[in-house]
């Protein structure tokens, strides 16, 4: 019997190639678009749990905020005192170490190493961190060479990473071997970790022992700058170890509070949740997004789902035809529930044959998907890590079952329900409820279609926002230079020869060293201001930046009140600017009153600083968050971190060069690095882009089989009216009455898409765009132009498909049937 029924399964895909060879091509694309998505999803949900214990393993954040006012919210790091304390008063934890970035202490991170044949190699490396011995403990990191319990035990040993060893050391044994950290400090190597999965949270070259701290900063609770990480012992209870952190909390840091004028407090967040659940900045952390996952899924089922609508819709509407087939049947004896089997074998045999063609597509589209995501998803050309999980099976299986029994069960039933006498005799009308499904189905897609479209232009409305809103800043061509980290007592001389040198070169107009750029990490910069007098609880976060006078003419930002920093004013070292919002949020009523007021700041302890001038607010960071109240000093000795040079748009080849050569003369051995602030600044955007173009992708594709099944339909409904086609042109009808005849009740099946499709996609729209410190409007016309775009790709398909109909020849089409 199923061989029976599989030879009539063939038979009837072979007869009708046209509506085969659409219902296939709609599932192939919807399968694999579908299984490019679900591999990326599971790619996204799998951060960090391929560690041994990741179930057990938690960060320690910090909360930091005004008494009265939200301040920055959460942080990844802690307090370096926090993690030990934690050990100390809770049995319930087994194990705790802490990771702090060497960028924190150092700008950047330069590592050299003289090989025996005295040449040295030197690269600037932005992944060292320094850790706790018990690393590897909590951590489930493999060492290819040394001991994981000793490697980090003594303070000049150094762990690095197998691409790092391959980089400095090729295949020699980097064993026991020196190299030099900011070009004096000398570290041993004593273990070669494997390379940490690319999805993981943390990117770790090289490991510095902890123990390179000298004196006790286990009793250290002024320095917010460490991630602190802790292994749960098995089964504990972690929300009754989060209830009593607020106690822990009050015990050590109650002092340092009230000193500060400040709230802080901490919480556990599982490791697997870092890399989609953190709305915080962190240096270490390749954030992701857990609203774009949830939209990428919605995307997949809906693609999917679109797919399977186009089978059935185009198995319904061919029922007319398979009529007497399944009159003739029954007349013999087939039963109903022969018949049934009968379509679910053939609905299997397309969704088989759907299944393999998808593979292929997903095999063809493997790399450019890599590229798209911006993520290595499939591993290699013959993606063996794909068809080696058992997710992915189970995936194909829910293909096939849900394509045969979900998408086939309905046209089955249609098609072995109907009555043997009126289907030999051709008396059967396929009307009333099944049509009226039929239009229910493909109103969805419309609807979808429209959505998809509309989501597309807001995502894209609001990257175009984002790139030309004005920022109270000009980065164009602004050139930045990491600033040498390999220096010495004479830096300050070096520095200031370095301006004079560079600024004589006339391609070079503007120079500033500064401490960060806009666009960069805020972590460890942000502290508190207030006026003079006024109690620690009133006092305010404020951004710090330490620079010199070239910054506001280098980046171009309004003074509105007092003055600039002048080399040739030695209070200046004393004094301070700040922006408008600062101004407000200490109590002053205008930028003028607080010129000449002595305010205090605070930083390792409170000081007195005159203000010299207001600056206009600017957005220092992505729009996503609001601008920041922000502090400028000029202090001797000041953390510099970047170079920032305004340059000439002609001849950019050659003041690159200019720079290069006088920086290599000032600071021998500090290797270069530079980037335009403009495209370091888009950094920030990078993940919106990529959902931008994920997004756009995967609607097109849905749009794609909505096309496929509205090609197939509309051909099947100008055939069914072939002959009342022709006795209209007999009397007198044009080809284009007969196109709005065929037509018309497409557009109206959009126009109802439309009329759900548009409150969605504003609600929907508003909702993603309320992740947004500044966004843009939504506009009409961004609705009125998805809806336009559907209505001409259903116009298209709709007149190709339905040509041949309005051609034909009048005598033809009345001898049709």
């Amino acid at each position: 019997m199923f061989t029976n029924h599989l030879k009539v399964a063939g038979r009837n895909l072979m007869k009708r190639k046209e509506f085969s060879m659409l219902n296939l091509l709609g599932l192939s694309i919807g399968m694999a678009a579908c299984l490019l998505i679900l591999q990326y999803v599971k790619y996204e949900m799998n951060y960090d749990k391929f560690y041994k214990d990741a179930s057990r393993m938690y960060r320690l954040n910090l909360g930091m905020s005004d008494p009265d006012k939200v301040g920055v919210g959460m942080m990844s790091t802690n307090h370096p005192a926090a993690g030990p304390a934690l050990k100390a008063d809770f049995p319930q934890i087994e194990e705790v170490t802490r990771v702090v970035d060497v960028k924190i202490f150092a700008g950047s991170s330069v590592l050299s190493y003289k090989g025996k044949n005295g040449e040295i190699s030197t690269f600037y490396e932005s992944n060292i961190y320094i850790a706790d011995s018990t690393f590897f403990d909590v951590f489930s990191l493999p060492l290819i060479s040394g001991d994981p319990s000793s490697a980090l035990s003594g303070p000049r040993n150094f762990v690095i990473s197998e691409h790092t060893a391959r980089r400095y050391f090729g295949e020699q044994d980097p064993m026991g071997e020196t190299v030099a950290l900011q070009g004096d400090f000398e570290v041993t190597i004593t273990g070669v970790m494997k390379d940490i999965p690319e999805n993981s949270h943390l990117n770790i070259d090289g490991l510095l022992s902890l123990s390179v701290f000298e004196g006790n900063i286990d009793n250290t609770w002024i320095w917010p700058e460490f991630h602190t990480y802790v292994k749960l012992k098995p089964n504990t209870e972690v929300q009754g170890l989060e209830s009593q952190l607020d106690v822990f909390v009050l015990k050590y840091l109650g002092d340092v509070m009230e000193e500060f004028g400040i709230k802080e407090k901490m919480e556990l967040q599982q490791i697997t949740d870092i890399h989609l659940y953190s709305e915080f900045d962190s240096r270490s952390e390749d954030k992701g997004s857990a609203q774009m996952v949830s939209f990428l899924v919605i995307i997949a089922a809906i693609i999917l789902l679109i797919a399977w609508i186009n089978y059935v819709n185009l198995s319904t509407a061919r029922s007319l035809e398979r009529a007497p087939e399944v009159g003739i049947r029954k007349v013999i004896g087939a039963r109903k529930q022969d018949l049934f089997q009968q379509f679910l074998v053939e609905s299997a045999l397309i969704n088989i044959l759907a299944i393999l063609v998808s593979i292929v597509l997903v095999y063809l589209f493997a790399s450019p998907f890599n590229t798209l995501v911006g993520k290595t998803i499939f591993q290699d050309v013959w993606l063996s890590g794909l068809w080696s999980q058992s997710t992915t099976w189970i995936i194909l299986l829910m293909f096939l079952f849900g394509g045969t029994i979900l998408a086939g069960s309905y046209p089955a039933l249609v098609l072995s329900s109907f009555k043997p006498i009126k289907t030999i005799k051709s008396k059967f009308y396929s009307g009333g409820q099944k049509l009226s499904f039929r239009q229910v189905m493909v109103v969805f897609q419309f609807t979808v279609s429209i959505l998809m479209i509309a989501g597309t232009l807001i995502v894209f409305d609001q990257l175009s926002f984002m790139q030309k809103k004005q920022l109270g800043f000009n980065m164009d061509q602004v050139l930045v230079v990491k600033a040498p980290s390999m220096t010495d007592s004479t830096y300050n001389i070096k520095e200031a020869y370095f301006k004079n040198e560079i600024l004589k070169y006339a391609g070079i107009q503007q120079f500033t060293a500064s401490s960060s750029i806009p666009g960069g990490a805020t972590n460890g910069m942000i502290n508190s201001i207030k006026k003079k007098g006024q109690s620690t609880e009133e006092a305010t976060f404020a951004l710090y930046i330490f620079t010199d006078e070239g910054f506001l003419q280098t980046y171009e930002i309004d003074v509105i009140a007092g003055r600039n920093f002048s080399e040739n004013i030695a209070s200046d070292r004393d004094a301070v600017m700040l922006n408008r919002k600062a101004v407000k949020q200490m109590g002053f009523s205008t930028p003028e009153e607080v010129l000449g007021q002595v305010i205090s700041i605070k930083q390792n302890r409170w000081s007195e600083v005159t203000v010299i001038g207001v600056v206009e607010n600017i957005n220092y960071r992505s729009l996503v968050f609001e601008q920041s109240p922000m502090a400028f000093f000029n202090f001797e000795n000041a953390p510099i971190d970047y170079y920032s040079f305004k340059v000439s748009a002609q001849d950019m080849s050659n003041s690159i060069a200019q720079i290069e050569e006088v920086y290599a003369r000032i600071f021998p051995g500090n290797p270069i690095e530079y980037f335009f602030l403009d495209n370091h600044f888009a950094e920030q955007y990078k993940a919106d882009e990529q959902f931008s173009h994920v997004f756009s992708v995967f609607s097109g594709l849905s749009i794609i089989v909505t096309c496929l099944g509205l090609l197939g339909l509309a051909s099947y409904m100008a055939a069914r009216r072939t002959k009342e086609v022709g006795i209209r042109k007999v009397l007198g009808a044009s080809p284009e009455l007969i196109f709005v005849l065929l037509g018309k009740q497409f557009f109206w099946l959009v126009l109802i898409g439309a009329a759900i499709a548009i409150p969605l996609s504003w609600w929907g729209g508003n909702l993603w765009l309320d992740n947004y410190a500044y966004r843009t409007p939504l506009s009409a016309w961004l609705f009125i132009a998805s809806l336009l775009a559907v209505m001409l790709v259903a116009a298209v398909t709709v007149v190709w498909q339905t040509s041949r109909s309005a051609f034909i020849n009048p005598v033809d089409a009345i001898r049709y049937e």
